[in-house]
């Protein structure tokens, strides 16, 4: 499944997900990629509950 896809059926399931095409390579700037956009992500959506 490529990356629109994946969005696509994401976005029918109502989860929240964003999607971005980036210049470059596989590794191209993804520890600034990762600090900056995946981590936020999850800060934002993830909740975790005590007991």
């Amino acid at each position: 499944m490529d990356a629109a896809k994946l969005h696509a059926a994401m976005d029918r399931y109502d989860i929240a997900n964003s999607f971005e095409i980036y210049p470059g390579d596989h590794t191209s700037a993804v520890a600034v990629r990762f600090q900056e956009h995946v981590l936020p992500f999850f800060s934002k959506n993830l909740v975790f509950k005590g007991r």
